[in-house]
């Protein structure tokens, strides 16, 4: 069969849950009259829904009464799970045994973090998955993205051990999905920026010289801001240098606040620091010449000889 497109801009937002419930019902006056309501603002307009779609009112009452089972609709006022945002539905067994019966695509992604978790899941563990899965609408090569991200972050927290709880990975799992990551292509490439972003923050660690630990908590936020800012490892080290200079140790408000001044006057670079800003005088006259490590223009080779011969 020929490819077909749709030729006209789409402009309904249809919720992958949504999308996948209409299918898997084969109901097409359903999917009919959910697509009139979300026409209508959500509303229901029974006169126009039958004679707009050709149905009766009894018709009408008995597909909104197959929507309300999908959980796509329900009288005003009732309270529904797919409402309940804030909050994964509480799933039964019989929801968790009817999913793994009809699709088989979650079958598979059970099996996909059983074996990535190292582990069979269990009951309330499935629930958490088939809640990303249907609640949260990841698609389930995103899921798998996911479990395999928070076992890494597990990993590099903590080191070898446990595997990332499933309410540690649903957490996560909420973030990707109001960062927008539905699809595997934009997961994959917030994850490349995430690498890059790490190998920055490690760099920057290293010019810090601090060795033989993970940053703390408060150290990862000032260095994963100043990377956000657009700050090199290079320039980081010169404002570390001229804080040391200063105060004779590493000081990290000091450093923020030098950082934050080349930032407000668009020096971002060791060129543009040289010439439009300068260390303040602050140390006395001494006998002998102290080295100008604010004129000089360090490479990451430099640092990195310095700190290892230092350390």
């Amino acid at each position: 069969m020929e490819r077909w497109q749709i030729t006209t801009p789409s402009h309904i937002i249809l919720p992958i849950r949504a999308a996948r419930a209409l299918i898997s019902a084969q109901n097409g006056t359903a999917a009919l009259l959910y697509f009139h309501m979300q026409l209508n603002g959500g509303q229901l307009d029974s006169a126009a829904a039958c004679s707009e779609l050709a149905l009766s009112a009894e018709q009408v009452k008995k597909t909104l009464n197959q929507l309300q089972k999908l959980d796509l609709a329900a009288p005003e006022g009732a309270a529904t799970r797919a409402l309940q945002q804030d909050k994964a539905p509480e799933y039964t067994p019989s929801d968790i045994t009817d999913n793994l019966n009809d699709d088989n695509t979650f079958k598979q992604l059970v099996e996909d973090v059983s074996r990535k978790l190292g582990k069979v899941l269990s009951p309330h563990e499935l629930k958490v998955l088939l809640g990303l899965y249907q609640w949260l609408g990841l698609p389930a090569e995103v899921i798998s993205l996911l479990v395999v991200y928070c076992i890494d972050e597990q990993i590099r927290r903590f080191g070898h051990g446990k595997p990332p709880s499933m309410r540690s990975i649903e957490k996560t799992a909420v973030q990707w999905e109001k960062h927008g990551l539905l699809t595997a292509e934009l997961a994959v490439g917030w994850l490349e920026d995430q690498e890059k972003r790490r190998d920055i923050a490690v760099q920057i660690a290293r010019v810090l010289q601090i060795s033989g630990r993970q940053p703390t908590a408060s150290e990862s936020k000032y260095i994963n801001h100043w990377a956000e800012l657009g700050f090199t490892p290079e320039l980081i080290y010169l404002a570390y240098d001229r804080t040391v200079m200063r105060c004779g140790r590493l000081e990290w408000k000091y450093i923020d606040t030098i950082l934050r001044s080349w930032y407000d006057k668009g020096l971002l670079t060791q060129e543009a620091v040289e010439q439009g800003d300068k260390p303040t005088k602050t140390m006395p006259a001494t006998p002998h010449k102290l080295p100008n490590h604010a004129a000089r223009k360090w490479s990451m080779n430099d640092i990195l000889e310095k700190y290892n011969t230092e350390g």
